[in-house]
C-alpha cells in the first residue's frame, strides 16, 4: 500500500491507487501551521493534473482528474489555488494586511468593520463554536501565547494559574464578539482577545477551493493542505471515491485506518508534531480552550463530513474532547463520521468510511 507521511508524523495521506499517491515528505504542525517545502515534485504518471501553492505557512495541492483540454483544466486548477491565497489575506493572523491581523490588532480597543466574507466566517465560528460546547474555540490567541512564552522561557515551568486566568478571561469567541451583523461591525468584549484560525482556516480556505472547481465543471478532483486537511470531488481514476491513509500516532510507518471520501472532507488533529517538555511533563500544541492545558487522553481524532470548515473544527474538538466527546459530535452532525484512538492506542470509530 503506497503511503506518504508528513515529517512531524502528524498527518499520512496517501490517495491508495497507482499513480495517484500524494508525495512527501512534508511538515505540518496542527493549529501553528509551520510548514517545511522540500523543494519541487516528480509529477506522477497518469492523467491526473496536479499543481501546488505555498499559502497559509503549508503546501496546498491540487490533483485534477477529470480528462479534457489540458489548458482549461489547468486554469481551473489555478482559480482553485487563488481562492486559497485570498482565504490567507482574509484570514492570517500574521501576514501584512491580512483582515484577521488587523481584527486582532484593532479590535480590542475600537470598532472595527469587517467584510462581508469575514462576517460569514465569523459567523460559521460562532455556531461551530457552541454546537461544540466550546471545544473548538478560535478565541485562543491569549492562551496559545501564554503556552508559546513558557515554552521559549529558559526554565521552561507551566504557566502560572494567574497568567493562565488571565488568558481564559480573553477566550471564548461567544463572550469575546460583540457583533453587529447590520452594519458589520465588531468589537471584542476583553481587550487582549486574539484570534487564532489555525484550527479552522485551511478547511474554510479548501471548501473555497472546492467551489471553485465545481464552477468550473471539474467533477474528480482532491485537494488539500498540508496533508491535515483533503477535500474530495467525485472519484480517483479507475475507483469509486478517493481513499486516504492516515498514519498511526505510535508508528507512523504504519497505516491506522483507510477513509473513503466521495464529495467530502477528512481532517485529522494529532498531538504529534511540535512537543515540548514543560515543567517536566512532554506538552503538546493542542489547548484545550476551556481549561487552559494542553489536551492529554487523546493521541488522534479523524472527522469525514461535507464541509471541510467542519471536519477541520470538529477534529480539533474531538481531540479535545476525547471518545467521551463522540456522542455530542455524532448526534449534533449526523453527517460526520468520527475516529478517536485514546492514549492506549484504542481505536474508536462512528460511521462505515473509515475502514
Amino acid at each position: 500500500m503506497p503511503v506518504t507521511r508528513s515529517d512531524s508524523g502528524v498527518l499520512l495521506i496517501s490517495c491508495v491507487g497507482p499513480g495517484m499517491m500524494i508525495p512527501g515528505p512534508m511538515s505540518f504542525n496542527a493549529g501553528n501551521m509551520d510548514h517545511h517545502d522540500p523543494g519541487p515534485r516528480t509529477p506522477d504518471s497518469g492523467p491526473s493534473l496536479r499543481l501546488a501553492r505555498l499559502a497559509m505557512r503549508t503546501r496546498f495541492e491540487v490533483v485534477i482528474a477529470d480528462s479534457g483540454d489540458a489548458a482549461n483544466l489547468r486554469a481551473a486548477g489555478e482559480d482553485a489555488l487563488d481562492e486559497i491565497t485570498a482565504a490567507e489575506l482574509l484570514l492570517s493572523a500574521f501576514q501584512d494586511g491580512a483582515e484577521l491581523r488587523q481584527i486582532n490588532h484593532l479590535a480590542g480597543h475600537a470598532t472595527v468593520t469587517l467584510s462581508p466574507l469575514m462576517l460569514q466566517f465569523l459567523r460559521r465560528c460562532c455556531a461551530l463554536v457552541e454546537a461544540t460546547d466550546g471545544a473548538f474555540d478560535p478565541a485562543i490567541g491569549a492562551l496559545l501565547d501564554c503556552w508559546r512564552i513558557q515554552a521559549d522561557d529558559g526554565d521552561h515551568a507551566e504557566p502560572s494559574p494567574e497568567a493562565l486566568a488571565t488568558a481564559l478571561a480573553a477566550g471564548d469567541l461567544r463572550r469575546q464578539l460583540l457583533l453587529d451583523p447590520q452594519e458589520r461591525h465588531l468589537r471584542f468584549a476583553h481587550p487582549n482577545t486574539r484570534l487564532d484560525p489555525g484550527a479552522v482556516g485551511k478547511g474554510w480556505a479548501l471548501d473555497r477551493a472546492a467551489a471553485r472547481l465545481r464552477d468550473a465543471g471539474i467533477h474528480h478532483a482532491l485537494v488539500h493542505g498540508g496533508t491535515s486537511t483533503a477535500c474530495a470531488l467525485g472519484d480517483e481514476p479507475g475507483r469509486s471515491g478517493w481513499t486516504i491513509a492516515i498514519a498511526h500516532p505510535s508508528d507512523p510507518t504504519k497505516s491506522l485506518a483507510l477513509a473513503h471520501l466521495r464529495d467530502s472532507s477528512l481532517s485529522v488533529s494529532a498531538q504529534h508534531g511540535r512537543m515540548v517538555m514543560i515543567g517536566g511533563r512532554t506538552i503538546g500544541h493542542i489547548i484545550d480552550p476551556r481549561s487552559g492545558h494542553p489536551v492529554s487522553g487523546t493521541l488522534l481524532s479523524a472527522v469525514i463530513h461535507p464541509s471541510a470548515m467542519v471536519s477541520d473544527a470538529l477534529s480539533t474538538a474531538l481531540l479535545v474532547l476525547g471518545i467521551n466527546g463522540m456522542a455530542l459530535l455524532a448526534t449534533r452532525f449526523p453527517d460526520a463520521e468520527l475516529l478517536v484512538v485514546d492514549t492506549d492506542g484504542t481505536r474508536h470509530t462512528s460511521g462505515s468510511a473509515f475502514i
